[in-house]
């Protein structure tokens, strides 16, 4: 896939530069501090191919490239989840995590609160 978005945009397309690719995608997504690591595989492939483009097309083969990964795995897993649990169990299953999540959301902001008002000295009553 590497050397398919590298000859798109006329990148040379070497062993080494794919495995400069390769090697660049993989520090980025261990230093990431960012969804998907955005920013991060931009900055690491305008480095590795500075000696064999621009950085505007190095950029723009990087952008190109998440965003074709990341829509491909949203299509993937939308066609997963429905050949699996077909599209009403598919349905049923997203939203009952969703308001699962929610509810877990809630809780962990009350304990959250709890905790605080444990710790707050200014929380505590003066005996009476």
């Amino acid at each position: 896939m590497i050397a398919v978005f590298l000859a798109a945009y006329a990148i040379p397309v070497t062993f080494h530069t794919v495995m400069t690719v390769v090697g660049g995608n993989s520090i980025a997504n261990v230093v990431s501090v960012t969804p998907g690591g955005v920013g991060v595989n931009q900055a690491m492939n305008v480095a590795s191919l500075r000696d064999v483009t621009d950085p505007a097309t190095a950029t723009a083969y990087s952008v190109t490239q998440q965003l074709v990964t990341t829509a491909w795995n949203i299509i993937f897993a939308l066609v997963a989840v429905v050949l699996v649990f077909g599209w009403t169990g598919g349905k049923l299953l997203v939203s009952e995590s969703y308001a699962d999540a929610k509810e877990r959301a809630a809780a962990m902001r009350k304990r959250s609160g709890e905790d605080e008002a444990d710790t707050d000295p200014e929380a505590e009553e003066a005996p009476a």
